[in-house]
């Protein structure tokens, strides 16, 4: 725009037509400032994704190692992260797929071996037992204690 002011400096201009250039110069400024952000901000995304797709590649590799295991390692490392668990999260709504996503475990893992890791548990000598369980999440709770063995005295 500073070549168009340039040439129209010698001419003379009404009040409307000048009013109309400024206007157009603050947008070409207000443009050029916002082609600038944008540039910048795409740099940024670029950067961003590029740690994305390195923590993706490092991810997809320990997933495929986890895929390896058979289903007595994956049963064992869920039990473990169950029993790691603090007493309140073990008794609130579990998300398969987040479980999954937190030990790297294959998709469907948890859903297909949390319930039967957790069965032989005990918590203060209760059985944890399944409360509700959908294809999405389970909920664990503490069961009764199992009955006293009576003793018989004899005299």
């Amino acid at each position: 725009m500073g070549i168009v002011t340039e040439i129209l400096k010698g001419l003379p201009l009404s009040a409307v037509l000048e009013d109309k250039l400024k206007n157009l110069e603050k947008k070409y400024e207000t443009i050029d400032k916002e082609n600038e952000q944008l540039r910048d901000a795409l740099e940024a995304m670029g950067e961003e994704n590029a740690e994305l797709k390195k923590q993706l590649a490092a991810r997809s590799i320990s997933q495929d190692i986890r895929a390896d295991y058979s289903e007595d390692d994956l049963l064992g490392i869920l039990e473990s992260w169950f029993r790691s668990l603090p007493q309140d999260r073990r008794f609130a709504a579990i998300e398969y797929s987040n479980v999954d996503a937190e030990l790297e475990l294959p998709a469907g893992t948890a859903y297909r071996l949390l319930k039967k890791s957790v069965a032989e548990l005990a918590l203060d000598g209760r059985p944890i037992q399944v409360k509700r369980e959908g294809s999405s999440i389970i909920l664990f709770t503490l069961g009764k204690h199992p009955p006293r063995r009576a003793t018989i005295r004899t005299f």
